[in-house]
This record gives structure tokens, sequence and C-alpha cells, in this order.
């Protein structure tokens, strides 16, 4: 994912997602980093699949329970975001579509076509598994895109991806104040900003908007851009900025975000100032303890000015983002009198689509669930009938019985009663 190519990286990472470690993220003490290493394991390696549903279920609720650092947060939006792009994979649908865009749109190639089809067809992603070769972890792959041929569906892996960043994106939608401790400022989840600084970045083309639109959590978007600030919005009307970072200085994100392949056109010229910050001071930072706060990037006498600063540059960036979303998406309304956002029109009517196969779908695997259930509890009752039917025969006989009073017993429980005299 970043514009420097690292062409061992991809065997080397796979030390990180051996069976023994998968296995021990998967034990029920396993913590918040433990199952998001988890879940990445799964779609590089394209193991356990079956599994990703429920280890997904448990990361949130982990989420929910633990909360993770803000460094935390950063590398987890930066490395779903990888996760779409399937890790570097030449064949990977959603980088193809970004660099022909790129390109100006001009190289006519089979993904476009696929990508059509399968919105058409469905108005939303169908979902296959694909040839067994797809699957398999690609390491080196040279061969160029436009001499592989390609399947008319979308893989089953890069929707799981989808499912967890845009999954974890609606969650700090719902959730998008955080701390560090009891005592710091409150501050806006940095998951948000840089989701919503690849989304404009990438919202501008209509194949890369029919990859992602299904996944998007429209109302929870638009329900976090009527929480901006007023002021923010005054000022932000009134200047109108030409580009993401006009005007802003680096956040911690920000840095983190530098270098990606994906940001390269993103930023002003002399965004970047010597001494202002850096991804290893970023990382660096802890906020395990109080104390942490006045080592790495922040000292003691700024915390009160910077940690407000920081509050309001993302405020600027969700705010500028909204906007690009809202002239890109047909259907994300912004009410210049009212300030506020809304879901409307022809994306209204897809959300709801969207919305209603998902419930089908849900019903469709509970009842499936349902079945499989059934039958694994009527297999234990015949079990147990037999062992109660053992049971009754074995408790049939006292030791304080006679030998003929045994026989009897055996007799009446063996001979079947056809009828009455």
């Amino acid at each position: 994912m970043t514009s420097t190519i690292f062409p061992t990286s991809r065997e080397t990472i796979l030390s990180l997602f051996t069976p023994e470690l998968q296995a021990k993220r998967m034990q029920p003490d396993a913590r918040t980093a433990d199952l998001f290493l988890l879940l990445h394991g799964m779609l590089i390696t394209h193991v356990q699949l079956d599994d990703f549903a429920p280890s997904h279920a448990r990361f949130v609720e982990r989420l929910a329970l633990e909360g993770a650092e803000e460094r935390e947060w950063i590398m987890m939006a930066l490395i779903n975001i990888g996760a779409l792009f399937e890790y570097g994979r030449h064949d990977g649908a959603l980088r193809y579509a970004t660099a022909n865009a790129a390109l100006g749109g001009n190289n006519s190639s089979s993904i476009e076509t696929r990508i059509t089809a399968v919105v058409n067809r469905t108005d939303g992603l169908r979902i296959n598994d694909g040839p067994s070769d797809d699957k398999s972890m690609e390491v080196d792959e040279d061969t160029p895109r436009t001499q592989q041929p390609h399947s008319p569906e979308l893989s089953h892996s890069f929707n799981l991806a989808l499912n967890l960043t845009f999954g974890t994106l609606s969650y700090v939608l719902r959730n998008p104040w955080r701390k560090a401790n009891e005592y710091t400022h409150s501050s806006l989840n940095p998951y948000t900003t840089i989701i919503l600084t690849f989304l404009g970045t990438l919202m501008k083309h209509p194949a890369e908007m029919a990859l992602l639109e299904r996944a998007i959590p429209w109302d929870d978007l638009a329900n976090f851009f009527n929480t901006i600030p007023r002021s923010i919005i005054q000022f932000e009307m009134e200047h109108v900025p030409k580009t993401l970072t006009q005007g802003c200085s680096a956040m911690a994100e920000d840095w983190c975000m530098r270098g990606t392949d994906w940001m390269r056109r993103a930023y002003d010229r002399g965004f970047w100032k010597a001494g202002d910050g850096g991804e290893v001071e970023v990382l660096d930072t802890s906020e395990e303890t109080a104390e942490a706060l006045s080592d790495g990037i922040i000292e003691d006498d700024e915390v009160e000015s910077n940690r407000p600063n920081t509050v309001k540059l993302r405020w600027v960036r969700c705010f500028r983002t909204a906007q690009q979303l809202v002239r890109a998406v047909e259907g994300l309304q912004f009410d210049r009198v009212e300030k506020r956002w809304s879901v409307e029109g022809r994306l209204r009517e897809k959300v709801e689509m969207w919305k209603d196969i998902e419930r089908r779908e849900r019903e469709e695997g509970e009842a499936r669930r349902m079945r499989v259930r059934k039958w694994d509890d009527d297999m234990e009752v015949d079990e147990e009938e037999e062992t109660e039917d053992y049971e009754e025969e074995e408790d049939s006989y006292d030791e304080d019985d006679s030998e003929q009073v045994r026989e009897l017993k055996v007799r009446s429980i063996r001979t079947p009663i056809t009828s009455w005299s």
C-alpha cells in the first residue's frame, strides 16, 4: 500500500500468522490487538474464513470493553485500508480501479467490465469464493493485470475486508469520542478521520464508488456529520478551501498516512515541515499512563493547547471530506441553510434495499443454523433415549429379587405386548 515497494514484505509478514499463533489468538481471553491480528491473518492466508464473522463480532465487543490507544486506532485504520487493497495483490479490484482512474480511465480493462456487470446485475456486490488458486498467497506475482483472466464476481476475502473496515467505522461513528485516561481531554477518534480521508480521495471515480458504496454506513455517516460544530461549518463555508489540507497543520494520523500510495496527491506543497513530528514519534507515544503523555511529541506545557487544537483539526478534516462526498455521491445531501446532512433519493433507495438484502441473508443464515441445531438435538435425544432404555433395563434388577422374579422382569421388558385378553 506504500508508494515505495518492499518486495519481501509479503513473505516476511506471514511469520505473524502461523497456525500456532492464530490458534492462541482465538482463545477466550484474547484481547483487542490479538483479535485484530487474527482477523487479518485470516484475510492474508485465506485460512479459517468461516470463523471470520464470529471473530469479528468478538473484536467489536472487545473494542467496546477495552478500547484502544490512539496509535492503535491509527494503525488499525491504515491496515484495514491495506486489506481493502488486498495487501497489494496485483489482481485486487480496488487497487486496479484506483490505478486505472489515475491514468484518466483510458485503460479499458476487464476489471471495469467486472465491476459494472456485478453492480448492474445486483445493484450490490455478489460474493464468490472464486477458484482455489485465487485464494492462495501470491507473494511474487509479476504477471501484468491485463494478462490475467478474471472472474465475473468479487472475491470473498474482499467482502470480508469491507465488513471489517466499515463495520469498525460504524462503531466509531456511534462512539466518536475517546479519552486516554481521566487526566486528559476527550478527542475525536483518528480512525474516523483516516477512513473519511480515504473515502474523500477515492470517491471521485465511479468504479471505486461501485466497489465500496454498499459497505459504507451512510446513515451513521450523516448522523455523525450532523454533530460537526456550527462554528467549524460556518468558517469553512465562508472560506471554501480548495483541498483537504489547505491552511492546516499535520495531525498524528497524517504522519502515518504519509507515504501511502493512495494519499500521494492529497497534501498541499509545503504541508510537511521539518521537526513537526513523524510516524515513529506517533507510534512511540503511549497512553498507558498519565506520565506517558509528556513523552515524545507532546510536551507538558502544550497538553492544554494541543488537545483542543487536534479536535478542531479533525473536525475540519471531517467537514471537508463530508463535502467531497456530497459532491461525489448522488443522494448524500447537505442543507446549507439548516447545515445538516441527510441520505435521500436514489441513495436512500439503495440503502433500504441493501438493508432488506442483509435482513433476508441473516434470516436465511439463522434458518440454516436452526436446521443444523434441530438435527443435532434430534441426534442427542435418540442417544439419550437409548441410554435411558438401557438404564431402565439395568435398574429393573434388584439384588433381593429371586431368580424367578428376575426372569419375569426381563421377559416383561423384552417381550412386546400385542393385545390384552
